[in-house]
């Protein structure tokens, strides 16, 4: 089920998007699970479940291809 509107983020989920909208913006394709890890000096198990709340919150959308996740249009 996919949310309607987007819910309010954790100052790390926050880091993680910010991160991720970085490394988009500097290379066009979104950022491995263990970059974002070394970016933020965070573990990768960290990362995945930071980033299975960015898609529940309506922040991000990922398929199963390599380097799947998009940010949502519209964000603030």
């Amino acid at each position: 089920m996919e949310p309607t509107s987007k819910q309010p983020l954790t100052r790390q989920q926050k880091a993680v998007l910010d991160a991720l909208r970085d490394h988009l913006a500097m290379h066009d394709i979104a950022p491995t699970y263990q970059q974002l890890a070394e970016t933020l000096g965070l573990k990768k198990p960290t990362i995945c479940a930071h980033v299975k709340s960015l898609v529940a919150k309506g922040w991000v959308t990922k398929t199963r291809e390599w380097n799947s996740l998009k940010l949502v249009e519209g964000e603030a």
